[in-house]
C-alpha cells in the first residue's frame, strides 16, 4: 500500500479546509488505482489524497486513520460492500463512494442500504468524478443517472407489490373485475353480492393502492401487474 500521509495547515486549521477534501482511494488493480489517483491528486480536482490502498482491510484502517471525508472504492474488490458496512458501524463521517465497469441495480440497492453514499461508472467523463466527491463529501448523494432510474423504477414496482399484498381475496378479486372495464352492477351479478357491498370493497381498494377511480385502478393493474 502507498501512503501519503496528512500534513497539517500552517494556521492549524483541518487539512480540509486548507487544501481541501480529504479523500482515500481503493482499487485492487495498480494501473486503475494509479489513474484514479492521478485524478484526484491534482489541486484542479479540489481533493486531497491522503491514502491509496489495494485491499479492503487496509482501506478500513486508512479511514480510521485519516478520517477522511470520502473514499473511493472499488465495487468489485474483495470485501468492498463489507467495507461499506464497517464504516458505517464505526460512525467514522465518511462518504464512500463504490467505482465499477457496471453497476446493477441489485448492488445498488444493497450498496445503498450498507451505506454507500455515491456510486460511479469507469465510463463517466473525468470531470464528473470531482463533481460527484464533492458531493458526497457535502453529504449528499450521487448515483449514475441510469442505475439510479432502475433503481427507482425496480422500488417502485416493489412499493406497489407490498400494497397489493394488504389487499383482501374479495377486494384484489373486485379490483380485477374493476380493472377489466366492469360497472359495479355487473361486478355484483358475477360475484352474487349487493353493488353497495362492491362499492365499499372498491372505496378499500382505491384507499390501499393509492389510486383514484377506475381509470388509475386501470393504469396500475396494467403497469404493476395487478391484473
Amino acid at each position: 500500500m502507498q501512503r501519503t500521509v496528512a500534513a497539517a495547515s500552517p494556521d492549524g486549521g483541518s487539512a480540509t479546509e486548507a487544501r481541501g477534501i480529504d479523500i482515500v482511494v481503493a482499487d485492487d488493480h495498480p494501473v486503475v488505482l494509479a489513474g484514479l489517483s492521478a485524478v484526484l491528486g491534482t489541486d484542479e480536482s479540489g481533493c486531497r489524497l491522503v491514502d491509496q490502498c489495494r485491499d479492503a482491510v487496509t482501506t478500513f484502517d486508512a479511514i480510521r486513520t485519516h478520517r477522511p471525508a470520502v473514499a473511493v472504492v472499488k465495487l468489485e474488490m474483495d470485501g468492498a460492500l463489507d467495507l461499506v458496512r464497517r464504516v458505517r458501524r464505526s460512525r467514522v463521517p465518511c462518504g464512500i463512494i463504490l467505482f465499477a465497469s457496471a453497476i446493477a441495480e441489485d448492488q445498488v440497492l444493497e450498496a445503498y442500504r450498507l451505506g454507500a453514499r455515491g456510486f460511479l461508472l469507469k465510463s463517466m467523463p473525468v470531470e464528473l468524478i470531482g463533481e460527484c466527491v464533492r458531493k458526497v463529501a457535502r453529504g449528499e448523494r450521487w448515483i449514475e443517472q441510469n442505475s439510479a432510474e432502475r433503481v427507482i423504477e425496480r422500488v417502485a414496482g416493489g412499493a406497489a407489490a407490498r400494497k397489493d399484498g394488504v389487499l383482501t381475496s374479495r377486494e384484489r378479486q373486485i379490483g380485477k373485475l374493476a380493472a377489466t372495464g366492469l360497472r359495479n352492477r355487473e361486478i355484483a351479478d358475477r360475484l352474487g353480492i349487493s353493488v353497495g357491498t362492491v362499492k365499499v370493497h372498491l372505496h378499500n381498494v382505491y384507499r390501499k393502492l393509492g389510486v383514484r377511480g377506475r381509470v388509475q385502478l386501470a393504469t396500475y393493474a396494467r403497469t404493476r401487474g395487478f391484473v
